[in-house]
């Protein structure tokens, strides 16, 4: 079976609109998945995910195949070190003829109105383009009767979302270090990391340069943790002042693959104990001025060539990591 050329894209946003993107709506959450059956995609190298290092590798690429890429701007639940940026995943023929089918076997004009909604649940939007049939739909998270209704079409969804982002194409992970003076425990530094997990360049704003109204891209905060529970947040919280971008540094930075780009601050706790400390990086505009052979926030377009892995992917979101230390 040959299967026909087709774009199917699946959008989840969650929050506040924080930015716009080539005429598309950056939310505090965003997610968005987009596969196209014309697109060959390619396998990524094995590495251990405490190896910085990558060899001279060269993926190979599949004539026959497809590619799904997810833009994930934020992690749904907030959770600590989860990446964000582009992940990918190759979809096989089978894979592509399953999904063809499953589409084409709904009769979308049968389909009920979705009931059920919850403002603080994902709006979804479902787009199918394939030569002269266009299907785009909109419903809630939380309308089951209407994702029920797609049958199978929606676990494989799933399933492709999942796969993508096992495959991290121009990803940032966040991480938070202690250390303590050795001489005088109560004196800490605090490291905050920004890890390109990805197989090729990332490119994101300088985190101390300032955003309008001298927002910080880049939060640190500490605080005594509450006693028995680490899973609580402290009552009371110090803000560490992140220094100002020097005028004589660039104000956009490129992080080679799984290179990291980090910042120290110093910080005395006033009495031994537990100490829960935070980091948060968000940045969704994107990069002040654009890298050289920067490519698109999405980089798959509806048609042409697919821009995944030819030049830095511009990352944008929010991510965090939390640490709790004893002093």
């Amino acid at each position: 079976m040959t299967v026909p050329a087709f774009t199917l894209d699946l959008v989840a946003d969650q929050g506040e609109t924080l930015a716009k993107v080539d005429g598309q709506p950056l939310h505090a959450w965003t997610s968005w998945l987009r596969i196209r059956s014309d697109v060959t995609g390619f396998v990524p190298p094995s590495y251990s995910p405490a190896d910085d290092e990558l060899t001279g590798f060269v993926p190979p690429v599949f004539e026959d195949d497809g590619i799904a890429v997810l833009v994930h701007g934020r992690d749904h639940q907030d959770l600590d070190r989860r990446g964000v940026g582009l992940f990918h995943a190759r979809l096989e023929l089978a894979a592509l003829e399953a999904l063809h089918a499953a589409v084409t076997r709904i009769s979308w004009a049968a389909l009920p109105r979705p009931i059920g909604y919850d403002v603080h649940a994902s709006q979804l939007r479902l787009r199918y383009a394939c030569d002269r049939t266009l299907i785009d739909r909109s419903f809630n998270a939380r309308s089951a009767n209407f994702i029920t209704a797609l049958g199978p079409l929606w676990p494989m969804l799933e399933d492709i979302g999942a796969r993508a982002m096992r495959g991290p194409s121009g990803t940032l992970e966040p991480g938070l270090v202690i250390s303590a003076d050795p001489e005088e425990p109560l004196r800490l530094t605090l490291r905050a990391e920004l890890r390109n997990r990805s197989i090729g360049p990332v490119v994101l704003n300088d985190p101390r340069l300032r955003r309008p109204g001298d927002a910080a891209r880049l939060e640190l905060s500490i605080g005594p943790a509450v006693p028995g529970r680490d899973d609580l947040l402290p009552r009371q919280w110090t803000t560490l002042t992140v220094p100002a971008l020097p005028d004589d540094a660039p104000e956009v930075v490129v992080l080679a693959a799984r290179k990291r780009w980090s910042l120290e601050l110093p910080w005395t706790a006033p009495a031994p104990g537990r100490y829960l400390a935070r980091m948060r990086w968000s940045d969704y505009g994107g990069p002040v001025s654009p890298a050289p052979a920067q490519v698109p926030w999405m980089p798959v377009p509806e048609t042409g060539l697919s821009f995944v892995g030819s030049g830095p992917y511009p990352v944008r979101g929010s991510c965090r990591d939390t640490v709790v230390i004893a002093v």
